[in-house]
């Protein structure tokens, strides 16, 4: 069982189909699969000369479209309180051969000197962290919205991950 499975299990996780995730979750899967990456297509509307900061602005839109094209992926999904994801962070083998602290890492998680800026990130309607389908690793994308939730003290984390 991987950790994501480990996780999953242990604070109720659900398979979901795409279409019937919540929203806040389609938007964050379809901005990682359709702009972060290329593994999703984007709407024929959106053209080579659009700006990311413009796709970004017309994701909400685009959610039909993500959903006729994609609507039968299934994905887990899960709330997971803040004190469980440090807990499997720390023990990740990259934390782990770079010899931080558990200590280290809260006292920067949050801040803008974990080599990335906390933007500011609503406390209702929160997008999920994206769990990863690595053992090696527990987050595979959010790193952001999960400093910006350790630092408003929002728990637990709304969180997706993969599901074959």
């Amino acid at each position: 069982m991987t950790r994501t499975e480990r996780l999953a299990k242990t604070f109720g996780g659900k398979i979901m189909l795409y279409k019937d995730l919540p929203i806040p979750a389609q938007l964050a899967i379809a901005h990682y699969m359709a702009i972060d990456g290329e593994a999703w297509a984007l709407p024929e509307l959106v053209t080579h000369v659009w700006s990311t900061r413009k796709i970004k602005s017309h994701l909400p839109k685009m959610l039909p479209y993500f959903r006729a094209k994609y609507g039968k992926t299934k994905f887990g999904y899960v709330h997971i309180p803040m004190e469980a994801l440090i807990d499997s962070i720390v023990n990740d083998e990259n934390f782990v051969a770079i010899e931080q602290s558990e200590d280290d890492f809260r006292a920067r998680l949050g801040k803008s000197s974990v080599g990335f800026r906390i933007p500011n990130h609503p406390t209702t309607n929160r997008w999920p962290i994206i769990l990863s389908s690595n053992d090696y690793e527990t987050i595979q994308d959010g790193w952001h919205r999960l400093g910006a939730y350790y630092k408003q003290v929002l728990a637990p984390v709304p969180a997706v991950y993969y599901h074959e």
